[in-house]
């Protein structure tokens, strides 16, 4: 496998972490395709700036997912695009992500649209740096649905 092809399998990978971890109910799934130093960002800055400012780290990342996991009644992702720069050893991924919630019993869709820009290593097979660009109206929405109690499995966030 050449290093394009390589970067392009980790890349989609890494998407899909997301996934086998919520049908695992195990976060620890969402590292592993991430160098132990790997650092998170979420884009855009003034959405960065609000909720998380210095990032995450792998096991701060995946704390922060165990709850909200364990609220969703499912969860369904489609990867839309795959662009691999081999020189920059950089690719962007385009993803659909649609969780299933409940609201007093009764299940709805809440879908985000993500673009993740991943730096990989030298062998294309572990993501370094993530800067997660979300789907800010939609995160805003759904966050002040949880704060408001709305949302089945989910405790009020103040």
């Amino acid at each position: 496998m050449d290093l394009y092809d390589r970067m392009a399998e980790t890349s989609k990978a890494f998407v899909l972490s997301h996934l086998d971890a919520y049908l695992a109910k195990d976060t620890s799934i969402l590292s592993r395709d991430l160098t132990p130093d790997a650092h998170r960002r979420v884009g855009p800055l003034t959405f960065e700036q609000e909720f998380r400012p210095n990032g995450w780290t792998n096991s701060e990342y995946e704390e922060t997912l165990t709850p909200k996991f364990q609220a969703f009644k499912d969860m369904k992702l489609e990867i839309i695009d795959i662009t691999v720069d081999t020189k920059k050893l950089r690719s962007t991924v385009h993803s659909s992500h649609i969780w299933t919630q409940s609201t007093a019993g009764q299940l709805w869709d809440w879908p985000m649209e993500f673009i993740w820009i991943l730096d990989l290593n030298k062998e294309g097979d572990k993501v370094t740096k993530i800067l997660e660009f979300v789907d800010t109206h939609n995160a805003i929405t759904f966050g002040g649905r949880i704060k408001r109690g709305e949302i089945d499995g989910h405790a009020h966030e103040h």
